[in-house]
């Protein structure tokens, strides 16, 4: 997806099978929906009691992309959908290594003080969604 640089197909090359459930990815757009490139995290001032969360999935804007060299597909700092407090400046970087995708993301620490990371995650998304209902109940 240009705007977030999410990814919205992972298909192996022989194969019509989509790791990604690109087919019902219109009604997955709005804010809190994961896809794989988000990035989750709880961060605070070292000493601080308050914590700071950060999701990118929560409130999406388009993210500022980065100069692309060498093995990396796109790259982008995140901080656009990241909350305005934000301790941490993430980038994202899409690369090909060896014929494998890979995602890396950068953290920093963008304050003067040192900082905790409490939790960091990468949701992964799985087509496993269900877009039929059930007709009958299971039990």
């Amino acid at each position: 997806v240009k705007d977030s640089q999410t990814l919205f197909s992972l298909r192996p090359r022989s194969s019509s099978f989509d790791f990604i459930p690109s087919d019902v990815m219109t009604d997955r757009q709005s804010n809190g929906n994961y896809h794989l490139g988000d990035v989750t995290f709880r961060a605070r001032i070292q000493g601080s009691s308050a914590w700071i969360s950060g999701d990118s999935s929560a409130s999406r804007r388009n993210v500022s992309p980065l100069s692309e060299s060498g093995n990396t597909l796109a790259a982008a700092n995140l901080s656009p959908t990241l909350p305005t407090n934000s301790l941490l400046n993430i980038t994202r970087r899409w690369v090909v290594n060896d014929g494998h995708l890979q995602l890396f993301f950068d953290v920093k620490n963008s304050q003067t003080r040192p900082v905790e990371i409490g939790s960091l995650g990468a949701p992964l998304e799985f087509n496993n969604v269900c877009v039929h209902p059930l007709r009958e109940p299971l039990w």
